[in-house]
Order: C-alpha cells, then structure tokens, then sequence
C-alpha cells in the first residue's frame, strides 16, 4: 500500500493559519481552530508541519514575507530617506483602522505574548526587530545626508526609538485606536527630527 499524497495546499493551509495565529494568537490558536480554519485535518498538519509551533513559525515567515517585506524594503533603498519612513507608517495603519475588525502587527502581537518566556521565538522576534531597526537607519541617515532631519540628531538613536513607535502603533492598532489619533502620535515624532 502506497502512501497517501497530500491533498491540500500547504501554501493556502500556512495563510488561513497565518489569519487564525493573528486573530488568536498562539496559545489561543488551539488544534480544532486550526483544522477548521485550514480546513487540513489534525493528522496531515502534523505531518507537514511537526507540530502547532512548526505551523506557528511557517506562519510568521509567510506572515514577515508578505505583509512586512514590501513595507520595511522601502526604507533600504539607496535613495530611501523621510518619504518612505512616512510610507511605511502610512502603511501600518490601515483604511478601516477603528472599524472594530483590526488585528494589528501579528509579529508585534507574538512578542508581547511569547518573547518573555520563549527563547525560540525571542530570536525569531529579534531577527525581525533588528531589520527594522536596520532600514530606519538606512533611511534616516540618507534623510541627514539631505538635511531632513536636523543635523543634531543620531541617527542610531532615532532608529531605535522608531523600532519602538512602531510596536507602540501595532499594539495601538489592536487596540482599535482611531488612524486620527494614531497619524497624529507618528507626525509628532516625525516632526521632532526636523
């Protein structure tokens, strides 16, 4: 008797958990949730992906490919500077922001439950905060170069404090705060730099 094939999609299965970790988070995306939001029984998810955390890790990668990729990889160009630290706020904060249906960062949700008590995922957490912090860098100091930022300011220090809003405005972003408000605390911080 051969083995069975596998009769789903791995990508599809790994997206649909991506939204049911983003909507529950990890502890709270129990087993049943996952089958039924993959629609892939216990038995094949567990033998394509090990275990819960295999999903879970899998989820975070296609989850940090395409909803940040795009977004951080504005801020490392050569000619990335203001403009696209603005677009990448812009970006974080969605047309429906204070509807009642938003889910923020699920990076940023998956620090704040797991980073504390999970060395496995701190690195994962760190790998994805030290990017960011990277790509402000970059884009803060061309932003120097071309004196849009005042000349006083470090920019290694900037960077990180703009690594923090960032978490700040995903947790916001949960929160259900209105994209008023939000845009009002990031222009603020924008606007002490110049």
């Amino acid at each position: 008797m051969s083995p069975r094939r596998k009769e789903f999609s791995k990508e599809v299965a790994v997206e649909r958990a991506v939204d049911a970790f983003w909507e529950h988070g990890f502890h709270g995306a129990s087993m049943e949730v996952l089958v039924r939001r993959t629609g892939v029984n216990r038995f094949s998810l567990y033998g394509t992906f090990g275990d819960k955390r295999g999903l879970f890790e899998e989820a975070c990668r296609s989850y940090t490919a395409k909803m940040f990729e795009s977004r951080v990889s504005l801020m490392e160009g050569k000619n990335s500077a203001m403009d696209s630290i603005e677009a990448f706020f812009e970006s974080a904060i969605g047309p429906n922001q204070g509807a009642g249906k938003e889910k923020g960062c699920l990076m940023t949700n998956s620090i704040i439950e797991l980073a504390l008590h999970d060395k496995a995922f701190r690195k994962m957490a760190e790998v994805f905060l030290n990017r960011l912090e990277a790509a402000f860098r970059n884009a803060l100091g061309n932003a120097k170069k071309r004196g849009e930022i005042r000349p006083d300011c470090h920019v290694a220090d900037l960077a990180a404090h703009l690594t923090c809003l960032t978490q700040g405005v995903g947790v916001l972003v949960r929160s259900g705060k209105l994209a008023s408000d939000l845009k009002s605390v990031i222009k603020k911080a924008l606007e002490m730099m110049r």
